[in-house]
């Protein structure tokens, strides 16, 4: 397993709590995919932060209607 830093990230996206979301719900997309119980989530988890890092995930912020 590669290391993993976090300042890579903050580079890209200051909000830790989005990255956090946008890498967690990445992880679960690859994990429902392929659905080999021969990966570990660490391993779909570290994945899933390289893709974000890389900006191979795309996400759109939604927003929230006002009442």
């Amino acid at each position: 397993m590669s290391t993993f830093y976090l300042e890579k990230l903050l580079d890209k996206e200051t909000n830790k709590f989005r990255i956090s979301v946008v890498s967690a719900l990445r992880a679960r997309v690859i994990n429902e995919k392929e659905n080999d119980d021969k990966k570990s989530y660490a391993k779909v988890a570290m994945q899933a932060l390289e893709e974000v890092l890389n900006n191979k995930v795309k996400y759109v912020e939604s927003k929230k209607k006002s009442k």
